[in-house]
């Protein structure tokens, strides 16, 4: 049903099932087993401005919301699942920022992961915290330099192909998940590396999961100088206004089954910094 849609979520509803009908379902199979990940179409997708769906105007972005990225990965996944994900996965790295960022910081990344330059990814999951926040072990030390982040992530979807990261690390280990915080990441920062890709079966080419061994980034951001670090320990709560906004995540699988039904074949510049979800912010 789409009688409740605007004229321009009808367009992009319409749009993206033509790229994925036309551009993805060819190549789909050849994806999956190579387990490449999908360069040329995510450049056919932010060719087509699907990445600034849900990012306001004044940013770069077509000025929708949820839906609309909702819309674009629910088309994507009738025909390839992984690439839904991997589109999807970068408004879940972007939503944080895009919901409690600074200002400095929206003007300094969104227009790239606007308009497709940049990909985003959230950097939660470990080895024994899955989507767990009250398990993670990464940590984030302040110094008269900023913060010193040290731990390990895995699983990261479009990890080692994003540019810009939102990592969650425990700022007070004393508070548990309370004491959680969010960095912004940029791939090129001394100290964060990539390990090895996972192979992996099913899904239909859930290919960019990689694990971050070692040292995440060391000294990155500026108290007290506009880095929103004024305060910590929203790591948790931003968590938890991120994962019910998670939905672009759960998309692919109505997707899918929408695609059974219609009779588809199945199948260096250190980061800006920690933002934090202000006190009472909560949305529940």
């Amino acid at each position: 049903m789409d009688y409740f849609l605007t004229e321009q979520q009808k367009e992009i509803k319409n749009l993206t099932r033509t790229i994925a009908e036309e551009q993805v379902l060819p190549v789909r199979a050849e994806l999956d087993e190579k387990e490449e990940f999908p360069w040329e179409i995510m450049k056919i997708l932010a060719d087509a401005g699907l990445f600034g769906v849900y990012i306001p105007e004044e940013y770069g972005g077509l000025g929708g919301g949820l839906l609309d990225l909702c819309l674009v990965v629910e088309e994507l996944s009738r025909v390839c699942s992984g690439i839904a994900v991997s589109y999807a996965a970068s408004g879940l790295g972007t939503f944080p920022l895009l919901e409690y960022g600074t200002d400095e910081q929206r003007k300094k990344y969104l227009p790239d992961i606007a308009s497709g330059r940049k990909l985003a990814a959230f950097g939660l999951t470990e080895a024994d915290a899955g989507s767990d926040p009250g398990g993670i072990k990464a940590t984030a030390q302040k110094t008269d330099k900023g913060y010193i982040i040290n731990g390990t992530k895995q699983f990261i979807t479009n990890g080692g192909d994003a540019e810009v990261y939102t990592v969650i690390a425990l700022t007070d280990k004393t508070k548990g998940p309370r004491g959680a915080s969010a960095f912004i990441v940029e791939k090129d920062t001394p100290g964060f590396t990539f390990g090895r890709k996972y192979h992996q079966s099913g899904g239909d080419g859930l290919y960019p999961h990689h694990e971050a061994p070692g040292s995440l980034p060391p000294r990155f951001g500026r108290p007290g100088a506009g880095s929103g670090a004024g305060g910590s320990g929203g790591g948790y709560r931003l968590r938890q206004e991120a994962y019910p906004v998670r939905p672009p995540h759960l998309r692919p699988a109505g997707g899918t089954a929408d695609a059974g039904g219609d009779g588809d074949e199945g199948g260096g510049g250190a980061g800006a910094g920690l933002f934090h979800l202000p006190d009472g912010g909560q949305r529940y």
